[in-house]
């Protein structure tokens, strides 16, 4: 009796232990810490930062919600990539836009956390132990990208989609069937719907199925039928479509090849190898180049085909933004599933006795040779690292122990991991964890690092955008507003206004002269008439609340409407049929610096009354003169000279019933001269400093 009841607890005690260690409750958990930890870290993200993007993609989810169509500010919006859109269109219908964005943010959290059971299956699907496919999505889960969690973009969705369509285009190719197939068209359509940089998925599945079947199109046609019928079809729906269907992105079919893309090239592909962890990098592309010319298993060659050609083609897609675009800048941002593909890659070079040492001194050299040669000190500054959570991470340890610093301990920790794989192929004695550890805790401290950047980043955004609250304008309660773009003022200040403030549901230019549009922006610009009555362009008043961006342009406005001002706009809430304005200066910024040209214009009161539109003028101490030449409406010129401890005035007198203007323009600027840290003897910056405060006053007609 006492046997049988010792047999049974012992039995009891292994199924349980088997239970709390099976692979289903380790990756639900490894899942759940990783979505609260991503979460948590995103949540104290104060603002919206990566635009335009963050403010197309809430935009077009509120419209979606509220039942508007694909609209941005009421107007039609032409965006390919819908599938985030409608995913969040439901967490964007209400007025708290600040919780609208922590929702979207917990989800992307999910999404990219649930990443790692596709990692998982890829791993097994290829043979892998249970303990290194845990592993691999132990790896998806600490990668830098994962930073993306937190934005209001589609990159979380689109690296889940991505990997799974990865897992089924291996599944499809090593058994064709035509539910496998149909399968991959799926999931390859629904990543291309989120992000359209995955249609690269399809060119890399038909040149994993030619190596796979070694290069004899006509047993690949027959056996992938699904896939050559459905893409042929799509191919002449896009040859007759044409670049339409990219919408905003049709410019990349002018794209092309120069030596900037070559050069964008070797620098991305070098930026990748050491960003993924050289020291598994190396090996993982040690394994993979021979399985293009080798028979063997089915699934890990057409794993290895796949990933090279996708990840070359998003490299080569990169390079191309980089180059064309001038962002000069690495896009690490198109690549973020190649860290769990990384690791995959090396198990599969561990499991297969380590081949292709030649490739490993080969990339090992590479990664060392530019890591000593080219430091990322100059990618560090300005929109270097915008694109690339691993610079942006170097970036924010560069805040902390400079900039020069931070890019010597990068190149030295790169240089060690280089020198883990290198010692790896040559002696099968160096186990894998001697590269999996160090490579597994740089990436969490990079991740780690990445988040503290954006944080970082989302509170100086804040702060240049907003003084207290983000959602100040819906605050005041002002009903349908129109945000009126003026000219010289800040479209990105404007769309992150816009993310967190669904009142404003309208978007138009005062006029079309050195206004910088955004998306959204009408095509019928507003106007300020002879009266100073905002007007729209059927000449009718403006009945809405409006908010007027302020950055580039000062207003003084009539004192009867209701006014709401903010660091770099102001709200208007008209207690009449009308909105007027007193006095305008286009070109006075709202940080006091003149554009180098303009206009200072005095309206008449509503009674038939004068007003004396003044600008005030100074430089700070130490600055050369700004001198200004003005034109009235006669053709008069005259010339101004701006002195530093001394005010200028210049005024213009409206009359009883219609305004009066004087235009300016800077024939000599006062400027203040240096140089960018890490910019070297081109990066010199000079800045206005010809400083202008706007007044209004009324004034005796005819005096």
């Amino acid at each position: 009796m006492s046997t049988t009841t010792t047999s049974s607890v012992g039995i009891t005690r292994t199924g349980l232990r088997a239970r709390v260690t099976g692979v289903p409750v380790v990756l639900t958990g490894m899942i759940a810490l990783a979505t609260i930890v991503q979460f948590l870290a995103a949540l104290p993200r104060a603002s919206a930062t990566y635009l335009p993007d963050e403010y197309l993609y809430t935009q077009l989810a509120r419209s979606l919600g509220n039942g508007d169509g694909s609209t941005v500010l009421g107007q039609t919006a032409s965006l390919p990539a819908m599938l985030e859109p409608l995913m969040i269109a439901a967490l964007w219908t209400g007025d708290d836009a600040i919780t609208s964005m922590h929702m979207t943010q917990a989800l992307h959290s999910l999404l990219m956390a649930v990443a790692a059971v596709p990692v998982y299956l890829i791993a097994r699907q290829l043979r892998l132990s249970t303990g290194a496919a845990l592993v691999c999505s132990l790896i998806s889960l600490v990668a830098p990208g994962l930073t993306y969690a937190g934005y209001l973009t589609a990159d979380a969705v689109g690296y889940l989609l991505a990997l799974v369509a990865i897992h089924a285009g291996v599944r499809a190719i090593a058994r064709p069937t035509a539910g496998a197939q149909a399968w991959f068209l799926a999931t390859a359509g629904l990543a291309t719907f989120a992000r359209l940089q995955y249609a690269t998925l399809f060119v890399a599945f038909v040149v994993a199925v030619l190596v796979v079947e070694r290069f004899r199109p006509l047993k690949a046609l027959s056996r992938f039928r699904v896939v050559a019928a459905v893409l042929g079809l799509g191919t002449v729906v896009g040859a007759i479509v044409g670049s339409q269907a990219l919408g905003r992105y049709g410019a990349v079919t002018d794209f092309g090849v120069s030596l900037g893309t070559i050069d964008w090239t070797v620098r991305t592909t070098a930026f990748l190898l050491a960003a993924t962890g050289v020291a598994l990098a190396a090996p993982a592309l040690a394994w993979a180049l021979p399985q293009l010319v080798r028979s063997g298993d089915r699934a890990r060659t057409a794993f290895a085909a796949l990933t090279l050609t996708l990840l070359g083609t998003l490299v080569a897609a990169a390079a191309m933004v980089s180059a064309d675009t001038g962002s000069e800048r690495f896009l690490e941002r198109y690549l973020l599933i190649a860290f769990p593909l990384v690791a995959v890659g090396f198990f599969c070079w561990i499991d297969q006795q380590r081949p292709g040492r030649a490739i490993v001194v080969a990339a090992g050299a590479v990664v060392i040779i530019a890591a000593a040669r080219v430091p990322v000190t100059g990618d560090l500054v300005g929109q270097g690292s915008a694109d690339s959570p691993t610079l942006h991470a170097i970036s924010r340890f560069g805040g902390m122990i400079g900039l020069v610093e931070a890019s010597l301990a990068a190149a030295l920790i790169t240089t060690a991991c280089a020198v883990l794989a290198l010692g790896a192929a040559f002696s099968r004695r160096v186990p894998a964890a001697a590269l999996v550890v160090p490579s597994v805790l740089v990436l969490g401290v990079v991740s780690a690092g990445a988040h503290a950047a954006d944080l970082r980043g989302s509170e100086r955004a804040f702060d240049n955008a907003f003084t207290t609250s983000a959602t100040w304008v819906e605050d005041a309660k002002p009903g349908p507003t129109l945000l009126v773009q003026t000219p010289q003022s800040n479209p990105y200040i404007a769309m992150v206004t816009t993310i967190f403030n669904p009142s404003i549901v309208r978007a138009e230019g005062l006029g079309t002269r050195y206004v910088i549009p955004l998306d959204g922006l009408g095509t019928d610009p507003v106007s300020l008439g002879k009266d100073g009555v905002l007007r729209e362009r059927n000449g009718s008043p403006v009945a809405d609340s409006v908010l007027f961006a302020t950055g580039g342009s000062s207003f003084v406005f009539a004192k009867r409407d209701r006014t709401v001002a903010d660091k770099l706009f102001t709200l208007v809430v008209p207690r009449g049929d009308e909105l007027r304005v007193s006095a305008y200066a286009a070109g006075a910024r709202s940080n006091n610096s003149i554009a180098p040209e303009g206009w200072l214009t005095a309206y008449p009161g509503a009674g038939g009354t004068c007003n004396r539109a003044t600008l005030k003028l100074t430089i700070p101490l130490g600055v050369p003169p700004t001198v200004l030449e003005f034109r009235d409406g006669s053709g008069k010129r005259w010339r101004k000279r701006i002195v530093t401890g001394k005010f200028t005035s210049v005024s213009v007198d409206s009359t009883a019933t219609a305004s009066s203007t004087l235009w300016f323009e800077a024939k000599q600027l006062g400027t203040i001269q240096g140089t960018v840290s890490g910019g070297g003897p081109g990066g010199r910056i000079i800045t206005n400093v010809a400083t202008g405060h706007l007044f209004a006053q009324p004034t005796n007609c005819g005096n």
